[in-house]
C-alpha cells in the first residue's frame, strides 16, 4: 500500500514538474462557431485532453461568429481567439497588435452559395447586387470573402447588398432553408448540407486548393488559427507554447484520422442530425486543414493583398506582417510531436531489365517513380496493361531490387524481403495437399508457433472470413471466392503492417468480386493496415481506396496523377458506385487515364 502511494505521489510530482514552467494554467479561448470544421483542431484538442496534457485548464466560449469572438478578446473577457488569421492584419490597421501562433486550417474553407431558384440567372458576382447575403457574423471572415468578391465585381459591399448575420450550424441552415436570405457564405458542414439538400448552388469555393487559388491568387492563405494580443504572447510564452503543442498534436491526429474516427470524438450536435453527410463533408474538407500548424509566408502576403482591395483601413496602413504571426511555437511543437514516418515509401524508383536473348537489349519498366503510403492508408495503383504496376509491388515486397531509387519501410531502408508486408497474389497460392485450416496456419507454423495455438488462430480467421465449418475442405472443394477468402486469411493471420495486393479479385465473377471487396473493407477497417492495391479496374480502385495513383503507359512508366477519394466510410462498394461523387471521381480520373490506356493498347498491337 505504501509503495502504491509513493508511486502515485512520484507521478504527481513529475507531472507538476513537467508543467511548472507555465506562467499560468487557466486560459480562456473565444471562438465563433466551434462546431465548424474550420475549428476542428480546437475541438479535437479539447475532447482528447491535449490541453490538459500540456498542463492547461482551458475554457472555451462559443460565439455566433469570429467577429464577436475577436471583440471578446479586445474587450478583455477572453485571452485567446480561435479565429481567422486575417483579423490580425485588419486589427493592426487599427493600431491593435495581435499575433497568430499556430494554424488550424491552411485553406479558408468558405463557400458562397446562391439559392437554387436564383442560380439560373446567376452569371457573375455582379448578379449578387440587391441580394440579402447571410454570413456567420458581420465583420467575420465569411463577410470578408463576400466583400472580396463584390469588390472584384465592381460592386460596393456597403451599398449593393444587404448583409445578415446568420450564425453557424443549424441557425445558418434554417436561415437559408426558410429563404430569409438569398445567398450564404459559410463553412462546412453547413455548406455541404445545403448543397446536398439542393438548397443552394455553390458559386465560389475556398474549400479546395483550386477554388482558393482562383479567388486568392495564392495556394495556402492562412485560415483558422489561434491568435492573441501581442502582449499576451510575450508575457506568457510558455502558455502560448502549450496551446501550440496541443493544436499541432490535434492537427496531426486529424491528418491520420478517418471521418468515422472524427465523428466518434466530436459532440453529437456537430453532426447536424445527419451522420453520413458529416462523414462526407469531413472527407471533402480534410485537405484544407493544416497538417502541422505552420503559417505559409506566401499565404500571409496574399491575405494582406486581398484585404487591401476591399478594406480602406488596411490599404492606407503600413502593415508590419511579421508582427501578425510567428511560426516559432508551431516549429517547436512539431519537434515535440514528430509525425510518424510513412509505412511505405518508394522513392525515385527505376527498374530496367536487360534481355539475355536479344543481345542485351534494355527495357525500362518504370522510371523515377515515387509513391508514399501513410500508416493506415489504402492506396490503389491503376494504369494501362504493362505499365509496371506489379513491378512496383515486387519492389515494395523486396522481391525485386530496383535499378535506382530507395525503398523505405516505416522510415528504414529496405534490405531484402519486406518482412513487415503480406503479399496477396493474383492467383491464390494455396497448397493442394493441405485443407483450408492447414493452409491458413502454414505461415504460423514456419514461425514456430505451437500447433494448437496456430489452429486456434486459424479457426478464428476461418470465422472472420465467413468460412467457419469449411476448415477441413481442400482447395479443389472450394469455390473461387472461398479460395480467395482462405488466401486472405492466410496473409492476415500473420498480422502484417503492410498489405500488398496484386489484382487479387480479378479472376472472380462480378457478384463474388463485390462480396470480396466488401469483405476486404470490413477486415481492413478493424485495424487499418497500410494497403497497396494493384488493379486494372478503376471502379474497384475508387470504391476501395483513400487515394488512387495513376501510372502512365510503359515503357518508362511514372505517376501522372494522384486523386484523394473523398467518399465517406464505411462503404458498400455496390452502393458507392451509384453515388454522384463516385461518378464525378470516375470521370475525372478516367479523363487522365484514357489517353494512356489507348497508348498501352496500341503498343500491344505492334
Amino acid at each position: 500500500m505504501k509503495r502504491t502511494v509513493w508511486i502515485a505521489a512520484a507521478l504527481l510530482c513529475a507531472s507538476l514538474a513537467a508543467h511548472a514552467q507555465l506562467e499560468k494554467r487557466d486560459v480562456h479561448i473565444a471562438v465563433g462557431g466551434k462546431s465548424a470544421f474550420y475549428y476542428l483542431p480546437l475541438t479535437i484538442a479539447e475532447q482528447l485532453g491535449y490541453f490538459k496534457d500540456e498542463g492547461l485548464e482551458v475554457k472555451i466560449s462559443d460565439f455566433a461568429g469570429g467577429a464577436q469572438a475577436l471583440r471578446a478578446v479586445v474587450g478583455g473577457s477572453a485571452e485567446v481567439v480561435s479565429g481567422a488569421y486575417e483579423h490580425t492584419i485588419s486589427m493592426q490597421a487599427k493600431k491593435q497588435y495581435l499575433t497568430a501562433f499556430v494554424l488550424q486550417g491552411r485553406l479558408p474553407q468558405i463557400a458562397l452559395g446562391v439559392a437554387k431558384e436564383k442560380a439560373a440567372g446567376f452569371k457573375s458576382f455582379k448578379d449578387l447586387k440587391g441580394m440579402k447575403i447571410g454570413v456567420t457574423a458581420p465583420g467575420s471572415s465569411t463577410h470578408n470573402l463576400v466583400k472580396q468578391l463584390l469588390t472584384k465585381a465592381g460592386l460596393d459591399p456597403a451599398k449593393d447588398v444587404s448583409i445578415v448575420g446568420a450564425g453557424t450550424g443549424a441557425t445558418a441552415i434554417a436561415a437559408m432553408k426558410s429563404r430569409q436570405i438569398d445567398a450564404i457564405a459559410n463553412v462546412d458542414p453547413v455548406m455541404t448540407k445545403l448543397e446536398m439538400d439542393g438548397d443552394v448552388v455553390i458559386v465560389a469555393d475556398t474549400r479546395t486548393l483550386k477554388g482558393t487559388q482562383e479567388i486568392w491568387g495564392a495556394p495556402l492563405p492562412p485560415a483558422g488559427c489561434l491568435y492573441a494580443p501581442e502582449e499576451f504572447v510575450k508575457r506568457y510564452p510558455n502558455v502560448a507554447q502549450a496551446l501550440a503543442n496541443a493544436i499541432v498534436r490535434a492537427d496531426k491526429w486529424i491528418a491520420r484520422a478517418s471521418a468515422t474516427d472524427v465523428a466518434k470524438v466530436v459532440p453529437e450536435s456537430y453532426l447536424l442530425g445527419d451522420r453520413a453527410l458529416y462523414l462526407f463533408a469531413f472527407d471533402k474538407v480534410k485537405p484544407a486543414l493544416s497538417p502541422d500548424g505552420l503559417i505559409s509566408d506566401a499565404g500571409a502576403r496574399a491575405t494582406l493583398e486581398a484585404l487591401r482591395h476591399f478594406d480602406p483601413a488596411v490599404r492606407e496602413a503600413q502593415i508590419d506582417l511579421a508582427r501578425t504571426y510567428t511560426n516559432d511555437f508551431a516549429r517547436r511543437a512539431n519537434a515535440k510531436y514528430k509525425s510518424s514516418p510513412p509505412a511505405l515509401a518508394l522513392e525515385n524508383i527505376t527498374c530496367t531489365f536487360v534481355s539475355g536473348a536479344r543481345g542485351g537489349a534494355r527495357y525500362t519498366a518504370v522510371r523515377d517513380t515515387t509513391i508514399v503510403v501513410a500508416p493506415g492508408e489504402f492506396v490503389s495503383v491503376v494504369g494501362p496493361t504493362g505499365c509496371g504496376k506489379s513491378t512496383l509491388l515486387n519492389v515494395a515486397a523486396g522481391l525485386l531490387a530496383p535499378s535506382a531509387g530507395t525503398v523505405r519501410v516505416f522510415g528504414e531502408p529496405l534490405a531484402g524481403v519486406n518482412r513487415r508486408a503480406g503479399y496477396l497474389f493474383q492467383q491464390d497460392a494455396l497448397m493442394p495437399w493441405r485443407n483450408a485450416l492447414e493452409n491458413i496456419t502454414v505461415g504460423l507454423e514456419f514461425r514456430g508457433v505451437p500447433r494448437e495455438t496456430a489452429r486456434q488462430q486459424g479457426r478464428d480467421w476461418l470465422r472472420r472470413v465467413g468460412l467457419a465449418g469449411f476448415g477441413d475442405r481442400y482447395p479443389h472443394q472450394l469455390s473461387g471466392g472461398m479460395r480467395k477468402r482462405v488466401a486472405l486469411a492466410q496473409t492476415l493471420i500473420l498480422d502484417p503492417q503492410i498489405l500488398l495486393m496484386d489484382e487479387p479479385f480479378s479472376a472472380l465473377d462480378v457478384q463474388t468480386r463485390q462480396l470480396m471487396e466488401n469483405e476486404l473493407l470490413e477486415l481492413w477497417s478493424a485495424d487499418r493496415k497500410s494497403v497497396v492495391f494493384i488493379t486494372h479496374d478503376l471502379e474497384e480502385a475508387i470504391a476501395l481506396s483513400d487515394r488512387v495513383v495513376v501510372l502512365s503507359a510503359g515503357p518508362e512508366s511514372h505517376p501522372i496523377g494522384e486523386y484523394a477519394i473523398d467518399i465517406p466510410r464505411p462503404r458498400d462498394v455496390s452502393e458507392t458506385r451509384l453515388t454522384r461523387r463516385f461518378l464525378e471521381l470516375h470521370a475525372e480520373i478516367w479523363h487522365a487515364m484514357k489517353a494512356e490506356v489507348l497508348k498501352g493498347y496500341a503498343r500491344q498491337l505492334q
